[in-house]
């Protein structure tokens, strides 16, 4: 039988929460490759503190400027991916390749700024996220001090092109599910309305029989359950004429 009103409601019902799960989950899978992607930039940096010399020359690193440039060097800003290096309060040297932004917070650079100068007692790594107009961005930092400097080295991504890619998909997903519920209601119409025709017949016929007509007979079409339930009730019908003809000569 066709879909009723409340079975096209729980249908669609089922199709948005699947969709909206599947969002979420995508968004899940999405922050967690984001946090992986900052985790390595900064391993990287650590073990170039670790190493504590130039790879180029092999001489031993005295200022914290010097291994920031041999980091950015090294590392070209990925996509949606910002680098930056921070000295003394200072914003030093920074590498933003495609970001989605032209520039970052104030209030962001200012806390990044402020964690260059910050007692060596405070944590070396933080990690945190912060709003924009494109949406959330992650990022971490590690803060290292050589001699009497201290610098940050600061990594964020902001995965705005990845959002509009789910985003889209859950537009299309939408539009797509919608237009199959339509296409297999109408479907379920028609094929109801091919199997119930033959019942609408004999509905029909029984109606215009009676005992002083019985004559008429149900059109017998195809072989299926219609059609033998047609053929019981035009035996029946033969039946029923035949003891009327007998009565009536009596």
């Amino acid at each position: 039988p066709p879909l009723s009103g409340s079975q096209d409601a729980v249908a669609a019902s089922a199709a948005l929460l699947a969709m909206f799960g599947v969002r979420q989950l995508l968004f899940s899978q999405l922050e967690e490759r984001v946090k992986n992607s900052l985790a390595q930039e900064v391993e990287e940096f650590e073990q170039l503190v670790a190493l504590g010399e130039d790879p180029r020359t092999g001489e031993r690193i005295t200022e914290v400027e010097t291994l920031i440039e041999l980091y950015l060097d090294r590392n070209v800003a990925s996509l949606e991916e910002a680098l930056l290096g921070f000295v003394d309060g200072k914003l030093y040297r920074s590498e933003f390749s495609e970001f989605p932004l032209d520039r970052l917070p104030a209030e962001r650079l200012a806390d990044w700024e402020a964690r260059s100068v910050v007692e060596p007692g405070e944590p070396e790594s933080a990690t945190g996220s912060f709003g924009t107009r494109l949406g959330t961005a992650y990022f971490r930092a590690r803060r290292t001090v050589i001699g009497d400097s201290t610098g940050v080295l600061v990594v964020t991504i902001l995965p705005h092109a990845e959002r509009e890619d789910i985003n889209d998909l859950q537009t299309y997903g939408a539009i797509a599910t919608g237009g199959i519920l339509v296409l297999a209601s109408l479907l379920a119409w028609f094929i109801a309305g091919r199997v119930l025709a033959p019942v609408r017949l004999l509905t029909e016929t029984a109606h215009w029989i009676s005992e002083s007509d019985l004559s008429q007979r149900i059109e017998v079409r195809g072989a299926g359950e219609a059609a033998e339930m047609a053929r019981s009730i035009n035996g029946m019908l033969d039946r029923l004429a035949s003891v009327f003809t007998g009565r009536r000569r009596v």
